[in-house]
């Protein structure tokens, strides 16, 4: 059975490392033809502060952390997720999409008509994990909507878009949860 549950403000060290070991290695792997080898998503630092700020949930399996996702407010209508992880051992056990079904739920209770994602792709040409991400988020009921640059989504981040190591830009989705 896998049960979702809020990260605590203050976890300790071990579920911390564990979780976050679990993002790193999942966007390490899948996102190497965009960002090169040892690529990490997030600081630890920055992960934290999404904990504090009661943004991030962890999928449990056996009472072990195996996976997480960061989920947020974008306004009254409108949530947002990302940094959907789940540690590769678990794959096809539904832990993903338990997570998002989490998500959805919290969005819907608090009144939201739209779930919103981003998917981070190489601009010229085709990532296999990209296409079949893009496939899964259809099923789930995300519509394409548009692409756009790096720095349209992270403005802030321009010392982050230099180490693209191939053009890539963001394909944004939307969800009706009404």
């Amino acid at each position: 059975m896998i049960v979702i549950e809020q990260a605590k403000c203050k976890i300790d060290s071990g579920e911390f490392n564990t979780t976050y070991s679990i993002l790193i290695n999942a966007y390490a792997q899948t996102e190497i033809e965009i960002w090169g080898e040892n690529y990490f998503r997030i600081s630890k630092e920055e992960y934290q502060i999404l904990i504090e700020k009661k943004e991030v949930f962890f999928a449990k399996k056996d009472n072990v952390i195996v996976g997480c996702i960061h989920f947020h407010k974008i306004n009254a209508e409108t949530y947002s997720f990302g940094l959907l992880a789940v540690d590769f051992n678990y794959k096809g056990f539904g832990i993903g999409r338990a997570l998002i079904n989490h998500v959805e739920n919290i969005a819907k209770n608090n009144g939201a008509l739209h779930m919103e994602l981003v998917i981070l792709k190489a601009k010229n040409f085709e990532i296999d994990n990209k296409i079949i991400l893009k496939n899964w988020y259809q099923r789930l009921g995300y519509e394409y909507k548009s692409s756009h640059s790096f720095l349209e989504i992270e403005p802030k981040r321009i010392e982050k878009s230099k180490k693209l190591i191939t053009p890539s830009i963001f394909d944004f989705y939307r969800k009706s949860l009404a």
